[in-house]
């Protein structure tokens, strides 16, 4: 018996190109990957396949597209002080700053968990990130630093999932979002 594999869904070089300078030209600078996956149709994945990396992507469109920007576009290098404007949590914790990534916001959940009364069954990298537990019950979770990389990773819509982001910055149909952010500001302990 044949397997039939789905169709790779290739986006034209242009598509990416044209997406990018639309996104910064919207928030009015060079969008980092997360700003760049909240405003944009498409994620960085096929930024890092078509260019090879994030930073080249950035790189390649600056160099050559200059013109196409409604600001002076730079190519900022990394910068070697780490956590410079990064804001501090103001409560001990494994993790000292806000989250700015995915991996970050499981690192504060895990650490909240107990106070959010969730127990962590299991946590993999495919859909669904964990399995929790609260009051005996088994929840699946996706984790998620803004709640609208859910829909741009095309998680189903059919209440089987909690999202926990660290941000809120869209509701969704049918989907229970924790925002630790939101959390943290409501309980008074956020930021030093």
């Amino acid at each position: 018996m044949e397997v039939l594999w789905p169709p790779i869904y290739k986006v034209a070089k242009q598509d990416l190109i044209d997406e990018f300078i639309r996104v910064s030209n919207e928030v009015g600078f060079i969008p980092g990957m997360n700003v760049f996956r909240s405003k944009a149709k498409f994620s960085w994945t096929p930024y890092k396949t078509t260019f090879g990396s994030w930073a080249s992507a950035v790189k390649y469109i600056i160099d050559n597209y200059q013109d196409r920007f409604k600001f002076k576009a730079r190519n900022k290098e990394k910068n070697n002080k780490i956590n410079k404007d990064r804001k501090l949590l103001k409560f001990s914790c494994p993790l000292l700053y806000v989250p700015q990534n995915k991996f970050e916001t499981i690192i504060l959940f895990s650490y909240l968990a107990p106070k959010l009364g969730y127990m962590i069954e299991m946590v993999r990298a495919e859909f669904p990130d964990a399995i929790l537990v609260k009051e005996g019950k088994k929840i699946n979770c996706e984790f998620e630093y803004l709640s609208s990389n859910y829909l741009q990773h095309g998680h189903p819509q059919d209440n089987s999932c909690i999202c926990i982001c660290w941000r809120k910055d869209i509701e969704i149909k049918n989907i229970e979002i924790l925002s630790l952010e939101e959390y943290l500001r409501g309980n008074n302990w956020f930021l030093k």
